[in-house]
């Protein structure tokens, strides 16, 4: 699955405020509540799966990105937000830089393939640091998905 098929303009927060990695997915996930993307009675459950995961291994992927993610329960369809970071989060990123852009992915355990296949997607997104810097410089939602979009283009489905 494509980004773009379950990330539009109001699950993207442009100026998150949290200044390390585990304010910042609560910050996200919160945001997602905010968005009614999310139950506030799952966010136990979802912080609970994606610190657990953040504790065995960072997800701060390089190159200025996070990808925090897990599979829980309590969604149906894929979940996911883009939040950015002007200052840089400490991630404890594999390259030991700060990370600028992060994306929540939250997807039911019942479709775990399809996770490793989004993330597969999300990878290649953001493998081009041409993209990663458009993402960076955009000025509100709606242009950070027509970069997702074209850069998603380019793709073989």
């Amino acid at each position: 699955m494509k980004l773009s098929e379950f990330i539009d303009e109001h699950v993207i927060k442009i100026d998150l405020e949290a200044e390390e990695k585990l304010e910042a997915i609560e910050e996200l996930v919160d945001f997602l509540i905010s968005e009614h993307e999310l139950s506030m009675r799952s966010r136990d459950e979802i912080l609970t799966v994606i610190f657990k995961r953040e504790s065995s291994i960072s997800t701060g992927v390089g190159g200025g990105v996070a990808i925090p993610h897990g599979t829980v329960d309590c969604i149906n369809d894929i979940v996911g937000a883009i939040g950015l970071s002007k200052k840089g989060i400490n991630f404890d990123s594999f390259d030991g830089g700060p990370v600028n852009i992060v994306l929540l992915l939250l997807v039911p355990k019942s479709k775990f393939g399809l996770h490793i296949k989004t993330l597969a997607n999300i990878a290649k997104t953001f493998n081009s640091e041409v993209v990663r810097q458009k993402i960076l410089n955009a000025e509100n939602p709606d242009e950070i998905i027509d970069i997702i979009e074209d850069a998603e283009s380019h793709f073989d489905d």
